[in-house]
């Protein structure tokens, strides 16, 4: 468990680097944005910007930890130091998905949508619930990978909502 809350806070920690600006940056432009070529130029530099940021982030901390942990590694079974390695690979690409859900629900938030942001939160919540109710000796991978799905769930769901 050790393993998985400083997998998830890592994670955390290091995609909410560009996560906030979403509040403070996204919504207030689209609030102000006027439909120009200007404007969705601006708007899409800057979701790609964020976006991009954030994968190198990422890509280079997988990078870099793989060659160190896996490299030339053949012994059997994971040392606690590979654990956390493999749930922040994990619960990396699960908070990537929330920074994309992220920038969704700013969508849906000016489009006064918020009862969909709401339903679709629950549902993947409630899909990863049974999940980890219904399988027994649950391992501490399965359930990173559960939650990353639900993470999935709900970033896909936001963006089927978006869809006009």
């Amino acid at each position: 468990m050790d393993a998985f809350n400083f997998a998830n806070t890592a994670m955390v920690c290091l995609v909410n680097i560009m996560g906030p600006s979403v509040a403070t940056v996204l919504i207030p432009f689209l609030a102000k944005m006027r439909d120009s070529v200007g404007d969705r130029n601006v708007l899409n530099t800057y979701i790609t910007a964020i976006m991009s940021i954030t994968y190198i982030l990422l890509l280079t901390y997988f990078i870099i930890g793989s060659i160190y942990f896996f490299a030339g590694n053949s012994n059997s079974g994971l040392t606690f130091q590979e654990l956390t390695f493999l749930l922040t690979f994990i619960l990396g690409v699960a908070q990537y998905t929330r920074l994309i859900s992220a920038i969704q629900t700013a969508y849906l938030q000016m489009d006064s949508k918020f009862i969909i942001i709401k339903v679709v939160a629950m549902i993947s919540a409630i899909l990863s619930y049974i999940y980890i109710i219904i399988t027994p000796n649950l391992s501490i991978v399965e359930a990173a990978i559960c939650i990353g799905l639900s993470y999935v769930v709900e970033c896909v769901g936001l963006i089927f909502s978006n869809k006009k």
